[in-house]
């Protein structure tokens, strides 16, 4: 199978996240292989290796020319960007030196949080300077995120915009920067404008979220009784 270049393979899974988002089914992590089947519902999956077992994963959907794969993670796992490369060499797509030096593989749910939660998350490869943003703010600020008894995790539009390569723009107005969002993945191009009001909908449900996320952990540690 002839190789594949790196961008058209991003170009091709930004797409790919971006439709999953619109329909409701961007799911971020699942707590195990079932749940993966059942809510995800690729046309296939496989160990990356013998080696790594059930911890890492070859999602497929499709086949041939219109066929698509992505990794997914047990997040315990350490050496998750090694298996990124192996996964990347799998599939045939070449990634070039400017693109594996400055890029990290990030847990599209946050490894912090899913530890405890996730059995299986999905991985992005994106700018490492980036990774380091959301994992010294948003992320840090949610390392408390939990996923529903039976159900997965689903992407919000924060983690949506990052595993498209975009970060908020200022860590001290979280508010403002989640508003901005629409704006930012339309100027990008990843985003078509006639979907502005479904975007802002979903910015605020992204602060929704984040506010239910802080009363839950509020409950759990009895600050608060409801």
């Amino acid at each position: 199978m002839p190789n594949t270049s790196f961008s058209v393979y991003q170009r091709e899974g930004k797409r790919r996240l971006y439709e999953r988002f619109t329909t409701g089914n961007y799911v971020v992590a699942v707590r195990d292989t079932v749940a993966l089947q059942k809510f995800v519902r690729p046309t296939a999956l496989k160990p990356l290796s013998d080696r790594y077992g059930l911890s890492a994963l070859i999602v497929s959907y499709g086949a041939g020319s219109t066929g698509y794969s992505e990794l997914w993670l047990d997040p315990k796992f350490k050496r998750y960007r090694d298996a990124h490369l192996s996964f990347f060499d799998s599939i045939n797509v070449e990634v070039p030196p400017d693109i594996l030096n400055g890029g990290g593989s990030d847990h599209a749910f946050p490894r912090s949080a899913g530890n405890n939660e996730a059995g299986l998350t999905l991985m992005n490869f994106i700018d490492r300077n980036l990774n380091s943003s959301f994992g010294g703010g948003w992320e840090k600020r949610l390392k408390h995120r939990v996923m529903a008894e039976g159900l997965p995790a689903w992407g919000n539009l924060v983690d949506l915009a990052k595993a498209l390569g975009h970060r908020l723009n200022d860590s001290l107005d979280y508010t403002g920067s989640i508003m901005r969002l629409p704006d930012v993945l339309i100027a990008a191009g990843d985003a078509p404008p006639s979907d502005r009001p479904a975007l802002e909908h979903a910015a605020q449900q992204a602060l929704e979220d984040w506010k239910q996320q802080d009363i839950a952990l509020a409950v759990r540690d009895k600050q608060i009784v409801l």
